[in-house]
């Protein structure tokens, strides 16, 4: 079997609890945040071939560590990502949010031309499956709240705190 043809697993303790990555020899296609039973399950039920490999041998889970330990602040991560046109652009404008500082849905939708998309701006942030490389945890609702997030808003506020933002209320 050629390895260039498998998905790559790599499973890693963090701050946030176990991640998953998985990957095609042309990128990072998921971050997952729960444990990844299911995952590789859903990998042998389909019969995809996959390798498990450690996290000393991927580059992309050591620059996870790397921002998780605050010494990283932006991703050289390579992505295999196939989605619609739209979360595309959002994803895109994403990549532009410095690190330690928050956007709302409504300034992304006008970002990308389309002010009155701010719901599918959210939507898209839902379906971003590499979240934190991604920063979708940095994008608010127009009063400052968390809004929602794919490992659920606990994980959104420690990754704000990671990063040294305040909400508007005081709270991380």
């Amino acid at each position: 079997m050629n390895y260039s043809d498998m998905y790559t697993v790599t499973e890693f303790n963090s701050p946030l609890g176990q991640i998953t990555l998985v990957a095609t020899k042309q990128g990072v296609s998921q971050l997952l945040f729960e444990p990844s039973d299911a995952t590789i399950l859903e990998f042998k039920n389909k019969s995809i071939p996959y390798k498990l490999i450690d996290v000393k041998q991927n580059p992309a889970a050591l620059q996870l560590i790397e921002y998780f330990e605050g010494r990283r602040k932006s991703f050289t991560i390579p992505l295999d990502i196939n989605t619609t046109a739209f979360r595309e652009k959002v994803w895109k404008t994403l990549l532009t949010i410095p690190y330690g500082k928050t956007m709302s849905y409504g300034q992304i939708a006008q970002m990308i031309g389309n002010p009155k998309a701010s719901r599918a701006v959210g939507g898209a942030c839902g379906a971003n499956p590499i979240p934190i490389v991604i920063p979708c945890h940095r994008v608010l609702t127009s009063d400052g709240r968390l809004g929602g997030y794919t490992g659920g808003t606990h994980i959104k506020k420690a990754l704000l705190n990671l990063e040294g933002i305040v909400l508007r209320d005081g709270s991380i």
